[in-house]
């Protein structure tokens, strides 16, 4: 059991993981983030940062959404279309041969405090490998405090201290500041998985509106 305070965005949050020993994870599938705080801004969204934040390193392989309804498809089963529930993941692990599923979740603790949970299981028998959670006051700190737990789900699942530190760009300088933006994003980015690149085009023109500094948002609207 580790426990430590971080200084998140300007604001203390406490975390705690657990670790259980076994073979290394080099391939992971990341669910949708359950939301309970009635803000629809965290809908997707931190999904989406989550892979774009994991995505960065050299060690781990993040399923896309387009791997993931092919595999589904192939079971016969209904695509996920972006949304990859923790049941729709557990089904995709075989065909994908990945290793882990990744499951997150964000609660409201009060007026202006947050709590953000991460797991991660090992596909097949389920057996947990990791979990954190970090408590976070106002919703600017949220994706601070997200960044900052991936890099120790990533420590976790085997990858290296040294290419964590070194492949590690904090999530808002990688993705946005803005909320808003990066869920304008995920929306413009599922439709365009989707085939609906033409409908897409209004969602990224929002996020830059939003964030004018949004690089990835330009990326996908050229």
């Amino acid at each position: 059991l580790v426990v430590g305070r971080l200084a998140v965005g300007g604001f203390a949050a406490y975390r705690w993981a657990r670790t259980k020993h076994g073979d290394p994870v080099h391939s992971l599938i990341v669910t949708e983030f359950a939301n309970s705080t009635g803000d629809a801004v965290f809908d997707g969204s931190l999904r989406r940062a989550a892979i774009v934040q994991l995505s960065q390193s050299p060690w781990l392989h993040i399923d896309s959404d387009v791997a993931i309804d092919n595999a589904l498809q192939s079971l016969n089963r209904p695509p996920a279309q972006g949304h990859v529930t923790p049941e729709a993941a557990r089904q995709a692990c075989h065909p994908l041969q990945a290793g882990a599923i990744l499951s997150g979740s964000i609660s409201r603790r009060d007026t202006d405090n947050y709590q953000i949970t991460l797991e991660s299981h090992r596909c097949g028998d389920g057996r947990g490998l990791s979990r954190a959670s970090a408590e976070v006051k106002g919703r600017d700190g949220v994706l601070g405090a997200l960044g900052q737990m991936l890099a120790d789900v990533r420590r976790e699942l085997g990858e290296s201290k040294g290419t964590v530190e070194r492949f590690n760009i904090p999530l808002e300088q990688a993705t946005t500041d803005s909320l808003e933006a990066l869920n304008a994003y995920r929306v413009g980015y599922d439709l365009r998985s989707q085939g609906r690149s033409q409908d897409s085009i209004p969602y990224f023109k929002a996020a830059i509106l939003l964030d004018p500094r949004f690089a990835m948002a330009y990326q996908q609207l050229g």
